[in-house]
């Protein structure tokens, strides 16, 4: 997916309207493979993806192209998650960790069709990064 050949597969996101390419640096000369336009760096003059109540530690911001699938409060050690069309709860996903008591009382969120997301926040509490679709963000 690095050679020119590859472009081909992205012709459809770059005609739609969708996809917001003016919130993207477009290198000179064009993408020049498919991995080229997946990697595009955001154009900061444009402020594509600010960050809602960045000053609101209750706010949970996923910062990726992604959409929610869901949110489930309260958390205790028992309670099921959908995880990747598996059920776990807090000390199987966190497999035993002993932070697992930590996270009772919280909140997961899942996102899917994303690669990578991030909760930033100012909570003392260990956090947990997905870095696949579905991962969970705890």
């Amino acid at each position: 997916m690095d050679s020119p050949e590859s472009l081909k597969f992205i012709e459809a996101w770059l005609k739609d309207p969708g996809t917001h390419i003016e919130d993207f640096i477009v290198p000179e000369g064009g993408f020049k493979s498919f991995n080229d336009f997946f990697t595009r760096r955001l154009n900061p003059a444009r402020d594509p993806r600010p960050i809602a109540a960045a000053e609101d530690d209750s706010v949970l911001v996923a910062s990726a192209d992604s959409e929610i699938n869901f949110i489930l409060s309260d958390l205790t050690l028992t309670k099921k998650l959908d995880v990747k069309s598996r059920q776990l709860n807090i000390t199987q996903l966190l497999n035993g960790s002993r932070y697992a008591t930590n996270f009772e009382g919280g909140t997961a969120v899942t996102s899917a069709s994303s690669r990578t997301f991030i909760a930033p926040t100012s909570s003392s509490r260990p956090r947990s990064t997905g870095t696949s679709p579905s991962s969970p963000l705890v």
